[in-house]
């Protein structure tokens, strides 16, 4: 509110009410259109008057617009934030996934390589047998 905000509200709100009754314009009069100077300039100097108010550029409309959006960029980049704490997690658990795969695949390499080690000296143990069998009955 400006310095004189108070005073010209309140005669801005006179001439709202008192312009079509004075205006002696009986086209404007019924429609509540204000072709006096006092509602004119009391509406242009009322609420939100001078450098940061409603009536020039770039008022207090456009401060509370900044306010808002810095307050939304604000939620932004701490949902952002959020967002880049969870995504860390995930890749330390998916490291952590993909370790343990290893080592799982490794250790089922390891079986296997033991297994095949184990048929071969079973070949080897069944061949023995079948030569000592056949040197029994010879």
């Amino acid at each position: 509110m400006g310095l004189f905000g108070g005073l010209f509200d309140a005669l801005g709100g006179v001439a709202r009410i008192a312009g079509p009754v004075l205006s002696l314009n009986p086209i404007t009069a019924p429609l509540g259109l204000e072709l006096t100077t006092a509602g004119s300039v009391a509406g242009m100097l009322g609420r939100g008057a001078g450098p940061t108010g409603g009536f020039w550029p770039g008022g207090m409309q456009n401060g509370m617009m900044d306010l808002g959006m810095q307050g939304y960029m604000a939620s932004q980049s701490a949902l952002f934030e959020q967002q880049l704490s969870f995504q860390n997690a995930m890749d330390w658990r998916a490291s952590i996934f993909d370790q343990m795969m290893n080592e799982r695949s490794e250790t089922m390499r390891e079986q296997n390589t033991i297994r095949d080690i184990d048929m071969e000296q079973r070949k080897a143990d069944n061949q023995i047998t079948k030569k000592f069998i056949m040197s029994i009955t010879e």
